[in-house]
């Protein structure tokens, strides 16, 4: 991931067990503007970073909360990801 000009940030993260149960297990969640559950969840892992490098992953039931309730976030794990100079 290219964050900052020239600086590449690296982190690597794995999905244990106890993730992959959360995922198979994730609720509906609803609509808003037609009131109906959704059929299938399909899992979303949303990756966040700050400024500084340290890297939030979550597992999601839905890829936004707009238009949605019932949205939940799992977080699964958190790290300082290290840079290096982009040569």
């Amino acid at each position: 991931m290219l964050f900052g000009g020239a600086r590449w940030y690296l982190m690597i993260h794995g999905i244990d067990k106890a993730g992959y149960k959360l995922a198979k297990n994730l609720p509906r969640y609803t609509v808003v503007s037609t009131g109906r559950k959704a059929k299938e969840i399909i899992p979303y892992l949303i990756i966040g970073m700050s400024e500084t490098g340290e890297i939030n992953v979550w597992l999601s039931n839905a890829p936004s909360g707009r238009n949605r309730t019932d949205r939940v976030l799992h977080e699964l794990g958190s790290g300082q990801a290290q840079w290096r100079e982009n040569k």
